[in-house]
């Protein structure tokens, strides 16, 4: 007998290839100025982080349940980032939920952040993602500039393939840095610390940040 794995119904691979060849290629058109940083990638995802996610393993006394206190399991946060294809480094942003117009706040912090550069982000379909709010923002921004100046641009990632969002592996690393650290989490401001910390000093090279060409200075 062999263990079931999950598999997304929505998934097709062959569209999956074909959506991150055709970012490559978009991309490598921008080789140039991607090196010399007049452009500036981004992979974004949202978050959603959960006081139980700071439960783990931790070393103890045989047969001795550690505990930790927690009064709601379920108080969350969500967090907006995105990370820098070319030198590893990652931004996060807390909100009360992911919609619209906390997507355009999220836009805006990126703009400030890389201030007089363009920006090419990549992010997932989600309906908060392509909807009016965020297209009208678009609009405004790149209002009389032709399509080779805009200030952003944003593309869409593979359908139903979050694996291909280097963006989740990051997330996945800091919540396990939280469990590891779970034993000085006392409150759930505890568990946002490490984590938000965690994103933001680190820079951030595995083979996921190669998906959509290999543009890393970091040696």
């Amino acid at each position: 007998m062999e263990k079931d794995s999950k598999k997304n119904p929505a998934q097709d691979p062959e569209k999956i290839k074909a959506t991150l060849k055709s970012l490559r290629i978009k991309l490598g058109k921008k080789r140039k100025s991607i090196d010399n940083e007049d452009i500036i990638v981004l992979v974004q995802d949202e978050c959603h982080l959960l006081w139980k996610d700071a439960l783990g393993y931790v070393w103890g006394k045989k047969c001795e349940r550690i505990e930790i206190p927690i009064k709601n399991e379920k108080e969350r946060q969500t967090y907006f980032g995105c990370a820098n294809l070319v030198d590893g480094e990652a931004m996060v942003k807390k909100y009360n939920t992911g919609n619209s117009e906390n997507s355009v706040l999220f836009l805006k912090e990126v703009l400030r952040k890389y201030q007089g550069k363009q920006i090419i982000l990549l992010w997932d379909r989600a309906t908060y993602h392509t909807g009016n709010a965020v297209k009208i923002f678009l609009k405004e921004l790149n209002d009389g500039l032709e399509k080779k100046d805009w200030k952003l641009r944003l593309e869409l990632l593979p359908v139903a393939a979050p694996e291909e969002n280097p963006m989740e592996t990051i997330w996945l690393k800091a919540k396990n840095k939280v469990r590891d650290l779970f034993i000085e989490c006392e409150v759930f401001k505890d568990v946002k610390r490490i984590f938000e910390e965690y994103v933001s000093s680190n820079i951030f090279t595995f083979e996921k940040m190669k998906n959509f060409g290999d543009f890393s200075k970091i040696i």
